[in-house]
């Protein structure tokens, strides 16, 4: 089976949200009081992250998930240079239901600014995305024009065609050479370019390079399950080891049960329940 992340998301190195239904029916404004908390608590802790006051002075929210079951809200911040976002710059704050942080992940990096290079540009978004598409060894998509942000990573939306799977996504990121191509030394202005071509089926971040087009960095976020068997169109084979039978417990004739009628119960997240963020306990009887 073949999924599509679909994302926002993002990117690399961001953590994933907890699904909806799992989420506390939170007003907007306890969620923005818990963004304001982390933002303080990190603009305070400056220090102990390791980085300057300069460092958390343009910090992006690039999300705030609060939790049902924990009580928690989950802050995800990203530092930024002049409002573009830098890639690898990521911190979770989590706020409980008092606006108390009670914990904090992540890693932020001093001296960004000296870092990061002058803004700029030779390649503009629709350009980024023919180059993404080329170098992903497809045909560049008919580009219509959605949506520009007016912000400092001029995040464009483009519609979706007959070509690609969804819309196309692309901004401006910074990007660390520990997330670049081997060799990097340097950190590179580019656009990261969402993008499914149909032919591929499967969902890209392409990072160009602003100045020269050059590939700086690809992730795939399509999450492929085969279940074990390989994916070859058509029902494999198996070759029967010659084994000689078991002696068995059971006649030949006697059904073997699908239950056990003895008393036991167990207090399970049952079928079809998928994990303990999708609801809550039951207690199964002679499963």
């Amino acid at each position: 089976m073949r999924l599509l992340a679909c994302l926002a998301a993002l990117c690399l190195a961001l953590p994933f949200s907890a699904p909806a239904s799992a989420q506390s029916p939170a007003s907007a404004d306890a969620v923005d009081a818990a963004v304001d908390v982390a933002l303080r608590h990190v603009a305070q802790q400056a220090a102990s992250l390791g980085v300057t006051d300069g460092d958390v002075a343009d910090l992006v929210v690039t999300d705030a998930v609060p939790s049902r079951r924990s009580g928690l809200t989950y802050v995800y911040v990203r530092q930024a240079v002049g409002g573009i976002e830098v890639l690898g710059t990521e911190l979770t704050v989590a706020v409980d239901r008092n606006g108390a942080v009670v914990n904090r992940a992540g890693t932020l990096t001093r001296d960004l600014a000296a870092k990061t290079p002058a803004v700029r540009l030779r390649l503009d978004a629709p350009e980024s995305v023919r180059r993404a598409a080329g170098h992903l060894g497809v045909d560049s998509p008919r580009l219509r024009k959605l949506a520009q942000a007016m912000g400092a990573g001029r995040a464009t939306t483009f519609a979706q065609t007959d070509a690609v799977l969804t819309r196309i996504l692309s901004r401006l990121v910074f990007v660390q050479p520990e997330f670049a191509r081997a060799g990097d030394t340097a950190y590179r202005l580019a656009w990261r370019v969402e993008i499914a071509p149909r032919s591929v089926g499967r969902l890209y971040h392409i990072y160009v390079d602003a100045a020269t087009g050059a590939e700086v960095r690809r992730d795939d976020l399509t999450v492929d399950e085969h279940a074990g068997l390989p994916m070859t169109g058509r029902a494999p084979s198996f070759t029967p080891l010659a084994v000689a039978p078991a002696p068995s417990l059971l006649s030949a004739t006697a059904p073997i049960p699908m239950s056990v009628n003895d008393g036991s119960s167990y207090n399970v997240y049952a079928l079809p329940l998928e994990s303990p963020n999708h609801g809550n306990r039951s207690i199964a009887t002679n499963p």
